[in-house]
């Protein structure tokens, strides 16, 4: 089929329609684990507070006792800017059947969202030494403070995937304490994988019979609810350090997504070449610690 007597607003259509099919395909896996918000400014500040977690008892007629509420700390999320255009020439236009521009214009739509989902798992997978919290530890860390009280826990485990390590992982994260000195209530426990552990994970929490023994015993870790998320980019990252995440209303992985990856067709008046430009933003990282734990493997 030629599209050579096609103008370039009808081409437009076509690269949008593609652009759009191709950003579809890409089953993005850090909307699953990561909050997506959109900031209403461009420095996004997002504060960490507490108060005393307990509710005493009091005699009757009593006044109620204060809590005071109080900042911890904050961290600033700055929205960034990502773009690329692609050039279709004057030539092109008047003898190519486009097949090749369509299809380029349909990998650039899953690029872009591959792109948004590398920048989550970079979060993710730098928490051992980039990604900071609050605090100013990385996001695991043996040393995080629990809220003002000098107090710290650690979130940083460290050890191959194992059916004891994935029991140490799971009590790790049902016991961090919030920082109104509350356990978390853990109701199901997301284990994120890269590519090359999943039949492990899968093993040793499926297995209805003890994964490790021979001896007929029953799995214990098959009891805990834990979900199994496979995010095939963080093996660009590691293939030996694994992940357990709370619910999302527990943690507070976010990103921040202002515009979703669109395009937008301009002429060169000068040189006749039409081009379709491809821009988003985006920002992502983690205010707190609290609900998530990570082994190195």
């Amino acid at each position: 089929m030629s599209y050579t007597s096609l103008k370039p607003s009808e081409i437009d259509l076509l690269v949008k329609k593609e652009f759009l099919s191709g950003y579809e395909t890409y089953d993005p896996i850090g909307q699953m684990i990561f909050n997506i918000e959109a900031p209403d400014r461009l420095n996004e500040k997002e504060s960490v507070v507490t108060t005393d977690g307990d509710i005493p008892q009091v005699s009757e007629g009593a006044d109620y006792p204060e809590a005071q509420i109080r900042e911890l700390g904050t961290q600033t999320f700055t929205s960034l800017e990502y773009k690329k255009k692609f050039g279709i020439t004057e030539l092109m236009r008047d003898f190519s059947n486009y097949g090749s521009t369509m299809k380029e214009m349909n990998r650039a739509g899953y690029r872009a969202r591959y792109k948004q989902d590398l920048l989550m798992e970079q979060t993710l997978s730098g928490g051992f030494d980039v990604t900071t919290t609050w605090d100013g530890e990385y996001l695991f860390s043996a040393g995080h403070q629990v809220s003002d009280t000098g107090v710290t826990q650690s979130n940083l485990l460290t050890g191959a995937m194992s059916k004891a390590k994935l029991n140490e992982m799971y009590i790790a994260l049902k016991q961090l304490k919030a920082h109104d000195g509350l356990k978390m209530p853990l109701q199901t426990a997301y284990l994120i994988v890269p590519t090359a552990l999943k039949m492990t994970a899968w093993e040793l929490i499926n297995s209805g019979d003890d994964p490790e023994t021979a001896d007929r015993s029953k799995n214990f870790i098959n009891s805990l609810n834990i979900k199994i998320i496979e995010w095939p980019l963080l093996d660009d990252s590691s293939t030996s350090a694994y992940f357990m995440c709370s619910d999302k209303m527990f943690h507070t992985l976010t990103a921040f997504q202002k515009s979703q990856p669109n395009m937008r067709m301009y002429v060169d008046e000068d040189t006749g070449n039409m081009y379709e430009k491809v821009r988003f933003v985006q920002t992502q990282g983690a205010t707190d610690y609290f609900g998530t734990v990570a082994s190195e493997g």
